[in-house]
């Protein structure tokens, strides 16, 4: 699962510099990552909420905020979870890039299919 979700983080450019010298737990422990990747997938408005510094606090923080965003896509971001995200516990911020990767995946292919839909009837009107 590792590769497919460094390869999927390549694809923004944010990440790709990133991933050069630093692992995922490292990159997403404060949250201010998961929150960029949110704003760059236009789930999560508001970037200046968020701080990017190591502080317990400040990642704290930054997980109080974006719990929000992940209950609106179905990912329950528990406390032990953000404590394991903060403590850059192995695969933890993984599995939860693989639930968020697998979102913005289903609502693409749900999206492309609506407007597919809306294509074929506008041609049956002709």
């Amino acid at each position: 699962m590792t590769d497919i979700i460094i390869n999927w983080l390549k694809t923004f450019p944010q990440f790709e510099e990133k991933l050069k010298s630093n692992t995922i737990e490292e990159i997403f422990s404060n949250g201010y990552q998961f929150g960029r990747l949110f704003h760059s997938n236009k789930l999560f408005q508001d970037m200046k909420l968020l701080k990017n510094l190591e502080t317990k606090e400040d990642s704290l923080n930054n997980y109080y905020f974006l719990r929000k965003t992940f209950l609106k896509i179905g990912i329950d971001l528990i406390d032990d979870d953000i404590n394991d995200l903060i403590s850059k516990k192995l695969h933890k911020a993984e599995l939860y890039l693989f639930k968020i990767k697998q979102y913005l995946l289903l609502h693409k292919i749900q999206f492309n299919e609506i407007v597919e839909k809306m294509d074929a009837e506008k041609k049956n009107e002709i």
